[in-house]
Order: structure tokens, then C-alpha cells, then sequence
């Protein structure tokens, strides 16, 4: 392993106020996991911890796409374990990279956390 990097993913489970599902897109999960995770340490963060889920809209977009089943299937733990942003404050010096799942997910968490935006900014910086 060369080095690792941080993935933020939601912690956002269902559109605030509505009865619609949504999470992480899968594709852009599972797409650079694979081609990341030969190389690199992989760190899976969100804001609450914890386990994460994946927009049902990208898994039936994605049934005919193998990296995307293989990863909702056969890597459950990376998205179900993911450690909390907030231990990773002050610590963005021990990543090579960051990247933030899209999804719909990340509208209603991400992008207002605190901490997710003090981790973004140390990375900047």
C-alpha cells in the first residue's frame, strides 16, 4: 500500500420530512473502491458512524454493472463499519486523498456537518 485515503459518505438514510429513501450512489462508491483499494489504505468515514446504506434508486440502476454488485454484496462491511468524521479531526496529514461519495445522501449531511467541513478545510490548508 502506498498511502491512504479518506472517503466521507452520508449518514442520511431517507429525505428529511419524506418517506424517500435515498444514501450513497452506489457506482460512485464501489467504482473507485476497487481501483483505489489495490493501492491505497481505504478509510470510510461518515458523520454518525456506523452503518450506511445505498440509494435504492442507484442499486436498480446499477443491477447490470458487476463492480457495483460485488461491492453491495461482497464488501457490506466497508459501507456498514464506517468510522465517525469527527475522529478524524485534526488528523487530515495522515491522508494521501480525500473523496466524497455522491448520492443524494450528502445534500442533507455533508454538506451542513461541521466536522466534515473543518475536515475538508484541512485538507485545503
Amino acid at each position: 500500500m502506498s498511502g491512504k485515503i479518506i472517503f466521507f459518505v452520508t449518514s442520511v438514510t431517507n429525505v428529511p420530512e419524506k418517506d424517500i429513501e435515498i444514501g450513497f450512489w452506489l457506482p460512485e462508491f464501489a467504482d473507485p473502491y476497487f481501483l483505489l483499494s489495490a493501492k491505497y489504505h481505504i478509510v470510510v468515514a461518515s458523520p454518525k458512524g456506523g452503518a450506511t446504506v445505498p440509494d435504492p434508486t442507484s442499486i436498480q440502476l446499477s443491477i447490470q454493472d458487476p463492480n457495483a454488485m460485488a461491492f453491495l454484496y461482497e464488501k457490506k462491511d466497508v459501507y456498514q463499519q464506517t468510522k465517525k468524521l469527527s475522529s478524524f479531526l485534526g488528523k487530515a496529514n495522515e491522508f494521501d486523498a480525500l473523496y466524497v461519495v455522491g448520492g443524494h445522501g450528502p445534500m442533507f449531511d455533508l454538506a451542513f456537518d461541521t466536522d466534515s467541513q473543518a475536515l475538508i478545510a484541512e485538507f485545503w490548508e
